[in-house]
């Protein structure tokens, strides 16, 4: 199973530019990571193995509460990525099934006239659900 469905890089464009943003994001989060942990090691190697004290590592912690900051900006930045492109995609989508339900029309082999019932996507506050709706010509 692959991270991401090359169908849906061909048939939603909004998922390209989210990839590209998870991929910054993603590069900008590791390098915090590695920034924190060498901040901690400093500030842990500074209070016990030196004997420094708090005001002699007033600069080391102040780096860490910015990287610390740092981390959830991009954390919180991806999570905004990922929602605002799922809804991007999901209408996206939606719209091409719709479009496509509209051409194909009420006229196929074993189905009614204009009158009849078709099954499409609608919204509910769990995510996509389906909804009953009337053909009208």
């Amino acid at each position: 199973m692959k991270p991401v469905d090359p169908r849906l890089l061909r048939h939603a464009r909004a998922t390209r530019g989210f990839l590209a943003a998870s991929v910054a994001l993603g590069l900008a989060g590791a390098g915090l990571v590695v920034a924190q942990a060498t901040l901690i090691a400093q500030v842990v190697v500074g209070a016990f193995e030196q004997g420094r004290g708090p005001g002699e590592l007033v600069t080391p912690l102040v780096w860490l509460a910015a990287v610390s900051a740092g981390r959830a900006a991009v954390s919180w930045l991806t999570e905004l990525a990922a929602h605002r492109t799922s809804a991007a995609v999901k209408s996206e989508l939606r719209m091409r099934l719709l479009t496509r339900a509209t051409r194909l029309g009420g006229g196929r082999p074993g189905g009614g006239g204009p009158g009849d019932e078709r099954s499409v996507p609608g919204r509910s506050t769990g995510g996509p659900s389906w909804c009953r709706w009337r053909c009208r010509r």
